[in-house]
């Protein structure tokens, strides 16, 4: 005999889009960083996890997650 599934509770949470435009201009980043931002966002198209990542690449992922981070903090 088939038990019932136990229902152990569920969290909404809003999810919003945002494009590497529209985080540019809400971090105010500099040009260089913009540069760098648009870089790797077309890179990332382009890859679609076919290619593991080379350290640089991840070096850039992870100071954008930071700058991100540190704005959503504020």
């Amino acid at each position: 005999m088939d038990e019932p599934p136990i229902f152990a509770g569920a969290r909404c949470y809003s999810i919003n889009e945002y494009f590497s435009e529209d985080i540019a201009t809400q971090l105010k980043l500099s040009r260089k960083k913009r540069k760098m931002l648009s870089e790797t966002s077309t890179k990332f198209s382009v890859m679609r996890c076919k290619v593991s990542p080379n350290n640089n690449y991840m070096l850039k992922l992870y100071h954008l997650a930071v700058l991100i981070t540190v704005a959503v903090e504020k």
